[in-house]
């Protein structure tokens, strides 16, 4: 056949293809990124003393790749990529020494990828099984094929890595067909209050969370052969990892996942100045920090009060497993975060600030400390 025109390419420029020309062969396509980026400013002076601003941010990065899932041209992935973020600040300049600002924040980001098919499953003979036996539970998605002894024995004997030969994308890795899509939604206010030598800034903020992972394998499969011969009598590799196929929804259920957070903080500190070259800061910060609840309740979590085993049957009487409330058998009792633990805290806050005069106002000594909760992003979860 001419060069280039299999699914497999075939060797170009050696005179035999052998343990010792293993990467001796033509694959063509172009892998491309595209990155779009726009920003837009307002800022508009209602009166002298109130200030409003609107931010806006767009990218969004769209990326073509034939061989990020496969070995094999005709399978490009496409990776979707992106962002918004949007801002409203307003600054109040309530009376000369009191100042307070409010902000509204909002971010959306996205991260999907699919692939090419040049052709569905049963366009794969099925061998000793009939043709299009790959095809035998109805997907309509050519699975991803792994052949691992791709060389041979010839090539084994010489002290050559076989190396593996994938064909298409493989279902049972975290690839192709899956994403995460993130919104959020934070507003704030905060003020700062000079009072003589004191400046007393306190605020508040609040935050919701959407975090949507997206999957979309389920009723597709991945399938390993040990070599060339195997896959081309259909034969697949016996207790593979590599081999098996993702369910039909109504064995599996949804494998998406709609995760939801809430988060709440509020402070208060006071700066005091000693001296014109000393002073002294002070403060309180307190935190909120919703657990993770499902918007069907999909999640489950173990609880080691309920856990219980009987010694005289040698058998568990309770696996301590529980369901989130708001799931269609969820656990009586249990939250829709399935969480019982404490999920706030209150952190102090100190530090100072000296200017000492034999340096003639050259140098400035801080030093500070504190204690921080933080929940982390929500990706750390997972």
């Amino acid at each position: 056949g001419e060069p280039g025109k299999w699914l497999i390419p075939n060797d170009t420029s050696s005179t035999s293809l052998g343990g010792a020309h293993v990467f001796d062969a033509f694959l063509p396509g172009t892998g491309r990124f595209k990155a779009d980026m726009a920003v837009a400013d307002l800022d508009y002076n209602a009166t002298s003393k109130d200030t409003l601003a609107l931010k806006y941010y767009y990218q969004h990065d769209p990326t073509l790749a034939p061989y990020a899932f496969s070995s094999v041209p005709g399978f490009t992935q496409h990776l979707d990529s992106g962002a918004q973020v949007f801002s409203i600040i307003n600054t109040f300049l309530v009376k000369p020494n009191l100042s307070t600002t409010q902000t509204l924040g909002i971010l959306r980001e996205k991260t999907y990828t699919d692939n090419e098919k040049p052709f569905g499953p049963s366009a794969i003979p099925g061998g000793a099984y009939g043709t299009g036996a790959i095809n035998q539970f109805g997907s309509k998605y050519f699975p991803g094929v792994s052949i691992y002894n791709v060389l041979g024995n010839t090539a084994a004997a010489a002290g050559v890595s076989s190396g593996i030969l994938n064909i298409g994308p493989n279902a049972e890795g975290q690839s192709s067909n899956t994403g995460a899509f993130q919104n959020r939604l934070q507003p704030s206010g905060d003020a700062v209050w000079t009072l003589g030598k004191h400046t007393i800034a306190f605020g508040a903020n609040y935050s919701y969370t959407q975090l949507n992972t997206i999957d979309k394998r389920t009723g597709t499969g991945t399938v390993a052969a040990d070599d060339f011969s195997a896959f081309a009598q259909g034969l697949v590799t016996p207790g593979s990892s590599a081999t098996g196929f993702y369910v039909s929804s109504f064995l599996q259920g949804n494998a998406s996942r709609y995760y939801r957070a809430n988060q709440v903080g509020t402070y208060v500190q006071d700066k005091f100045q000693v001296t014109p070259t000393l002073s002294l800061t002070a403060g309180l910060r307190y935190d909120w920090d919703g657990g993770l609840s499902e918007k069907y309740g999909r999640i489950f979590n173990f609880d080691p009060t309920a856990y219980s085993y009987s010694t005289s049957s040698d058998t568990i009487t309770n696996t301590g497993l529980i369901i989130a409330g708001n799931n269609t058998n969820g656990t009586s009792g249990v939250s829709p975060t399935t969480l019982t633990g404490r999920q706030w805290g209150l952190a102090p806050r100190v530090g100072a600030a000296w200017q000492p005069d034999m340096f003639h106002n050259k140098l400035v000594v801080r030093a500070g400390g504190g204690m921080y909760y933080d929940r982390g992003e929500l990706f750390s979860y997972f």
